[in-house]
């Protein structure tokens, strides 16, 4: 009780300091760094103990103040940092709250939105479908560009609708009636449809993975619920399948990745885009040019300005941390997560049947994020995903 006292303490000090520091920039750095440690301190369950992911959080926020430091263009930057505090915040909250109250509630709350975020997409989808079948247009991959959900561009709020694709898996696993379980079924089926509608290659991917490390974790921790989850799977595949039958040349295209001239292009434009983050990263190699920098500085970096394509991201997760943290944000983001991943993975078989289930879902949906990035930087550039991946691994190492 004492403990719990002591971080709400912290917490509410870290936002009061931290405000503070907003307004006066450099100083607020030194209030957020003496919070931090504050905070890392005081989260260990045992006086003098620092436990190896508090440690491990603390390094990754270090070198974010240090990246912030040498940033080529502070203001671009600190919006960057910002994130970090958020995602403090979101750590110490996990580490003090109680279990009960965290998961229905939360988990809950995230279907809702998770529900009416793809009901808008679709929605907006079948408005443009539309249109476009009145001027007698085809393959929709080819007008994938005017698709915008909510006014986001669609790569990227197709990675928001990936991450919130576990939380209605979580409860209809955990669910132990058979005619309420199946209630869970509404929000996923939209979800998966959102997905499919956005005509994206890496997403298609990312599925897949989530999918795939999902009844492999199964098979070897959880066999017992294996027949449930093929099928959900095989109920929400059908249903999709008859939704998505008007689009199937679209899907088809999709699926195939190199199988339009639009695809190709895409492909090789991403490659010139990759190259020059990758310029970049040679010319700052240790702390790169800064969080948020990549769009401003890409074209002092181009080999050949009027040849290269202008994009507000690298479209690759580990080339644009390269370019815009150098290998110390590289190293520091990467170290953080994959000891969150070995350390989900190894708690699996000893957690009781629900939390295992929590953490076979939560891994996989992670793991395929992080695949999802190899032709996109939706952990960069969108917080809302950013903050939901950072939240399944934390919860994930927490249940």
């Amino acid at each position: 009780m004492k403990n719990k006292k002591s971080m709400n303490i912290v917490t509410t000090s870290g936002m009061i300091f931290f405000s503070i520091g907003v307004l006066i920039h450099i100083h607020g750095l030194i209030f957020f760094s003496l919070i931090i440690l504050l905070g890392v301190i005081m989260l260990s369950k045992h006086r003098h103990r620092v436990f190896p992911m508090d440690l491990f959080f603390l390094l990754y926020l270090v070198s974010n103040l240090i990246l912030y430091k040498f940033s080529l263009y502070h203001p671009n930057s600190y919006y960057s940092l910002l994130n970090c505090f958020y995602i403090f915040i979101l750590f110490v909250y996990i580490k003090i709250s109680p279990r009960t109250c965290r998961s229905r509630i939360i988990i809950g709350f995230i279907v809702v939105v998770g529900f009416f975020f793809s009901l808008m997409t679709l929605m907006d989808f079948h408005a443009l479908y539309i249109s476009l079948k009145l001027y007698g247009l085809g393959d929709f991959c080819h007008y994938k560009n005017l698709f915008n959900p909510a006014g986001h561009l669609v790569n990227e709020w197709g990675s928001l609708i990936l991450a919130l694709l576990p939380f209605p898996f979580i409860l209809y696993m955990c669910e132990k009636g058979f005619a309420s379980r199946w209630i869970y079924l509404v929000p996923v089926v939209p979800l998966v449809m959102s997905i499919i509608v956005s005509f994206s290659r890496g997403l298609y991917l990312a599925f897949a993975v989530m999918l795939i490390v999902c009844q492999l974790l199964l098979i070897l921790f959880a066999r017992k619920y294996l027949l449930k989850v093929l099928m959900l799977c095989s109920v929400i595949l059908i249903l999709c399948a008859v939704f998505s039958y008007p689009m199937r040349k679209s899907v088809g295209t999709t699926i195939s990745f190199f199988g339009s001239p639009s695809q190709v292009k895409s492909f090789q434009g991403r490659i010139r885009i990759w190259h020059t983050a990758l310029n970049m990263f040679q010319n700052h190699p240790w702390t790169g040019t800064g969080g948020n920098n990549y769009a401003l500085f890409q074209t002092q970096y181009m080999d050949n300005a009027e040849q290269r394509p202008l994009s507000g991201r690298a479209f690759n997760l580990y080339i644009q941390m390269l370019a815009e943290k150098g290998i110390l944000g590289f190293i520091s983001f990467f170290v953080f997560v994959l000891f969150l991943l070995f350390k989900m993975l190894r708690s699996i078989p000893h957690a009781e049947d629900q939390g295992k289930l929590k953490k076979i879902i939560y891994f996989s949906v992670a793991v395929a994020l992080l695949v999802r990035d190899t032709n996109y930087s939706s952990l960069l550039t969108s917080f809302s995903t950013e903050y939901l991946f950072w939240y399944m691994l934390f919860t994930g190492n927490r249940i």
